[in-house]
């Protein structure tokens, strides 16, 4: 399966900087925030996850309680999105709703080097609340972003395409 998302998050550990870039379109939007400081708790459960063992975390993160399962046996502090801060790789993490579940579904440790598209526009700046607030009224109104008109089957203009659903992945 691909991935829904398309964004990409560069997370420079060396000076907690962390820079989201995401499309709504027809433009790439960019914010920069500092590195959220993540409250992890422990938990003695574990399970197997591509053949590691895998211990659980939980963590309340923008608004949404998380569950993680990570693996010691590879010593990396990462994860999907903006997860990390474990002492080893999260394989598995979810929403206590399940709108939002990440898997690891292989690892390959070749390592090679990371190169990062570089779209045909320059992403347009703006603060983390404008990029939320621009990413909620494209999710409510679709065709007011896009340049050009709706045509429905009688080739009458659209004046209304409709919503979307809108639940992002941090909802504070």
């Amino acid at each position: 399966f691909k991935s829904a998302f398309k964004y990409q998050l560069i997370l420079k550990k060396e000076n907690d900087e962390l820079t989201f870039v995401d499309r709504i379109s027809p433009n790439d939007f960019l914010y920069k925030e500092t590195l959220p400081k993540l409250d992890w708790k422990l938990l003695n459960d574990t399970k197997q996850i591509l053949n590691y063992t895998a211990k659980k975390a939980t963590v309340n993160y923008g608004g949404r309680k998380w569950t993680a399962w990570y693996t010691d046996e590879i010593p990396m502090n990462a994860g999907p999105y903006k997860f990390y801060g474990l002492p080893g790789l999260i394989l598995e993490i979810y929403d206590d709703k399940e709108h939002y579940h990440f898997t690891a579904n292989a690892i390959n440790q070749n390592p090679k080097q990371i190169y990062l598209a570089q779209g045909e526009k320059t992403p347009i700046k703006v603060k983390k609340t404008e990029f939320y607030k621009a990413e909620k009224d494209y999710h409510e109104n679709p065709g007011e972003r896009l340049k050009g008109v709706a045509l429905d089957e009688n080739k009458k203009p659209i004046t209304n395409l409709g919503g979307m659903p809108y639940n992002p992945i941090e909802l504070e």
